[in-house]
C-alpha cells in the first residue's frame, strides 16, 4: 500500500486529481484534492458500467479538455464491453517512452529485429503503440500484425528472422503449436514480450 510519508507519491496523486477535477464527472466524484492517504481510499472506485456509460463517445463528462486532436482507442473488447479512451498526443508519448524503456529493460534494443504481431484496427491502440515503442528503441520492425492468417505470419518469422516478438499469448500459443507441426525453429528469436491477455502456465 502507498504511504502518504512519501511526499512524491503524495504529489503525484494530488496532481491527477487537480486534473481529475477538470471534468465534471469526476468534479462530481471526487468534490476536492484529497490531503492524505485515508482520503484518497474514500474516492469509490469506478465500476466497469460507469466506464461504459460516461466515457466517450457516449458522454463527454469524464474528459478533462474537448476531444479535439487527441488519439482516440478501444480497450476491453475482450470482456464484452468495449471502453474507449481519449489521451493527448503528449501522453501517447509518454506513455510509448515508459513502454519502450520496459522492452529496453528486458535487453531488446537497436541490434534487435522485432515481428509486432499485435492486432491492428478495430480501434485497438496496441499495434501502432508497439510500432512507436520500436521506432523510439531503435530496433528493426517487421510490422507483420495478428490480424493475417496464421500461415503468413510464420512465412514471414521464418523469412525475416526476427530476435523478438511482441504479441498476445493466444498467438504465441498458436504459432508454437504450428512449429511444433511443422517441425520448424526461429533461431535467432531470444525475447518474447507479451501483453494483453494473462499467460497461462499450461
Amino acid at each position: 500500500m502507498l504511504s502518504c510519508s512519501d511526499e512524491e507519491v503524495c504529489k503525484r496523486l494530488q496532481k491527477l486529481c487537480e486534473t481529475a477535477l477538470k471534468s465534471p464527472f469526476y468534479a462530481g466524484r471526487i468534490k476536492k484534492v484529497p490531503e492524505n492517504l485515508a482520503e484518497f481510499a474514500e474516492i469509490p472506485l469506478l465500476t466497469r458500467q460507469e466506464v461504459f456509460d460516461y466515457s466517450y463517445p457516449r458522454s463527454t463528462v469524464m474528459l478533462t479538455r474537448p476531444p479535439a486532436g487527441m488519439i482516440i482507442s478501444s480497450t476491453g473488447g475482450s470482456s464484452g464491453i468495449a471502453r474507449y479512451t481519449v489521451v493527448t498526443h503528449r501522453e501517447w508519448e509518454e506513455l510509448c517512452s515508459l513502454q519502450a524503456a520496459a522492452l529496453e529493460k528486458i535487453g531488446i534494443g537497436p541490434d534487435d529485429m522485432v515481428a509486432n504481431l499485435m492486432v491492428a484496427g478495430s480501434m485497438w491502440p496496441s499495434f501502432l503503440g508497439v510500432h512507436e515503442i520500436i521506432k523510439k528503441i531503435g530496433a528493426s520492425h517487421l510490422p507483420i500484425s495478428a490480424n493475417i492468417a496464421i500461415d503468413r505470419i510464420v512465412d514471414f518469422c521464418v523469412a525475416f528472422k526476427p530476435t523478438a516478438m511482441i504479441s498476445l499469448p493466444t498467438l504465441f500459443v498458436l504459432l508454437a503449436d504450428i512449429a511444433n507441426q511443422k517441425n520448424l525453429t526461429f533461431p535467432n528469436l531470444k525475447t518474447i514480450a507479451y501483453a494483453g491477455e494473462h499467460m497461462s502456465q499450461e
